[in-house]
């Protein structure tokens, strides 16, 4: 196969998969907008985002640490963009400005999951064994802990997409608008 087939195949997947956004969104956001000239890393980021949501997380475990892993990376637009998904799917209002503000959750199994998110992503594993017990005498699992590592990467790379490209904030995400901690200082 020609590197210009090559091309034009990846180009293609890319555009099946931003449609595919667009039907189920109503809108492509500008992070998937921004990765459709990488199809691989576009593609990549689909998969790992499905692998995610059947991952034994439920959806709110999932936003809890989507919105901890994004706020810890201070990323200003996945903090709006994952506030609006998670207010959309049924998170309580108070749980999602908690998260959006660092605070502790009410409920001690989604804190735990939170203080291990947060103590991950900053410590990258190195300094977060107390969060990382509190996580499994919180009913967790290593599986899960592996999906909260998972879940890391995903965020990783549309965090640092978001801010090296520096995206434009989407209308759909603007009622959410959240400024990055590094500003505030």
């Amino acid at each position: 196969m020609s590197a210009n087939h090559q091309q034009q195949a990846a180009t293609q997947t890319a555009d099946k998969i931003l449609k595919g956004l667009q039907a189920e969104m109503g809108f492509v956001p500008n992070l998937f907008e921004c990765l459709r000239d990488a199809p691989n890393v576009l593609a990549t980021f689909m998969v790992m985002n499905q692998v995610l949501a059947q991952s034994s997380l439920s959806d709110t475990e999932c936003d809890v640490v989507l919105l901890t892993v994004s706020r810890a990376n201070d990323c200003a637009y996945c903090v709006a963009g994952h506030s609006t998904l998670a207010t959309r799917s049924g998170m309580a209002p108070d749980m999602v400005r908690a998260l959006r503000e660092g605070k502790p959750l009410g409920m001690a199994s989604l804190e735990a999951l939170r203080a291990f998110a947060q103590a991950l992503t900053e410590d990258k594993g190195h300094d977060c064994q107390a969060a990382y017990h509190r996580f499994l005498q919180a009913g967790y699992s290593i599986r899960q802990a592996q999906e909260v590592i998972l879940a890391i990467s995903l965020k990783t790379l549309s965090n640092t997409t978001a801010t090296l490209f520096r995206l434009p904030l989407d209308p759909a995400f603007e009622e959410q608008r959240w400024h990055r901690l590094s500003d505030a200082a």
